[in-house]
């Protein structure tokens, strides 16, 4: 990766199995997901872990969105007082 991407990016979903420090540098938009590596591993490991990276990424995504709710209500009431 880049560092004209990691620039650019919101944030960084790190599963490399390193601590995003290390992996990535120091970056304050690194995200650290531990999930196990299911390679060489059933069928059904792999669909658990499948199942444990989607339901991390609803939860980015809800949190995402509540970030975006709050950063909207905050612009609002900023507008109202001018």
């Amino acid at each position: 990766i880049t560092a004209e991407a990691l620039d650019a990016a919101d944030i960084i979903i790190n599963m490399s199995g390193y601590p995003g420090a290390r992996a990535l540098g120091d970056l304050s938009k690194v995200e650290d997901w531990d999930v196990p590596d299911p390679y060489g591993s059933d069928p059904e490991a792999y669909q658990r872990i499948f199942e444990i990276i989607q339901t991390r990424v609803w939860d980015l995504i809800r949190r995402l969105r509540e970030q975006d709710d709050i950063s909207a209500s905050r612009k609002k009431k900023n507008k109202e007082r001018i």
